[in-house]
């Protein structure tokens, strides 16, 4: 078996040229050749060292990030488009001192105390011993998590085991 980890867009990729029998992710539900299974739902949160002055907060707004040193995954990041697409009409746009290619580089550095991220919840482990997270809120932010395959495509017996036990494991109630 092998594991491609990589941006949503580049999974995406793979499972329609047939180089993954199938994908984990939140984009494609939109392809025509693909089949998306929704796996689970997870809310944005604001990413921060647990002694910072917000980590025992309940929510934040958006609109409370202007001015805040934020870490951003990039432009060519599916998650970077939503991100932008919900703070496209605040009066002040967050803006990020910091860029990476992925989530786990932006979780790196609000670890090393270097700024505060917005990151899938599922991004951090449960009892992160070094960073929490805050539900950002006005707008609630979330996206699905699923399984692509292509329609046309068969799975191996042991792809098929591992797509059913992800399935056990998460199903969208």
């Amino acid at each position: 078996m092998h594991v491609i980890d990589e941006s949503a867009r580049q999974v995406l990729d793979a499972v329609l040229r047939g180089e993954a029998d199938f994908g984990l992710s939140f984009t494609g539900s939109q392809e025509s050749a693909l089949r998306f299974e929704a796996l689970t739902r997870e809310r944005y949160v604001l990413a921060m060292p647990r002694n910072h002055r917000w980590a025992r907060r309940k929510e934040v707004a958006w609109s409370e990030l202007a001015g805040q040193r934020l870490v951003s995954v990039s432009r060519d990041s599916a998650n970077r488009l939503l991100l932008d697409q919900a703070t496209a009409d605040l009066p002040q746009q967050p803006v990020a001192w910091y860029e990476c290619n992925h989530v786990a580089g932006a979780l790196a550095l609000v670890e090393g105390g270097l700024g505060l991220a917005v990151l899938p919840q599922l991004a951090l482990p449960p009892g992160h011993s070094q960073v929490c997270g805050v539900p950002l809120i006005a707008p609630d932010l979330w996206r699905t998590l699923g399984l692509l395959q292509r329609r046309d495509r068969m799975l191996s017996p042991a792809a098929e085991a591992l797509r059913q036990r992800l399935v056990q494991l998460h199903a969208v109630d």
